[in-house]
């Protein structure tokens, strides 16, 4: 019973206190097309800034739940791009804008993420 309460509370304030479905992940190949556009440098310092941005996201529209953090994820991702450089770049329906499909594996392959850079 005490270990179900402890870990009922440890659930409990990582929702209240945003964490992010993405911050204990491996990078998203998004990202490594992201630290061209944003300047950032390495694809931990966007996935740093997502994080940070995302968990200002669900502060302000109370992402409660992790259906509500699913549902908001490409808007966040498409929202932070283009608040970062990248205009023409969004993810729709699972689907990276033209940019990012382009970019992506070649970021990825640069960084010693993929084998191949296609």
């Amino acid at each position: 019973m005490k270990h179900t309460l402890i870990i009922g509370i440890v659930l409990l304030a990582l929702v209240a206190f945003g964490a992010s479905v993405a911050s204990a992940e491996a990078p998203q190949p998004w990202m490594y097309a992201a630290v061209q556009s944003s300047g950032l440098g390495t694809v931990e310092a966007v996935q740093a800034s997502f994080i940070r941005y995302q968990n200002a996201q669900a502060a302000i529209h109370q992402y409660n739940t992790p259906g509500k953090w699913q549902a908001a994820y490409e808007s966040d991702v498409s929202n932070w791009l283009r608040a970062h450089g990248c205009a023409s770049c969004y993810i729709d329906n699972n689907l990276m804008s033209f940019k990012l499909r382009i970019d992506a594996p070649i970021y990825m392959f640069d960084a010693g993420a993929s084998a191949v850079p296609y």
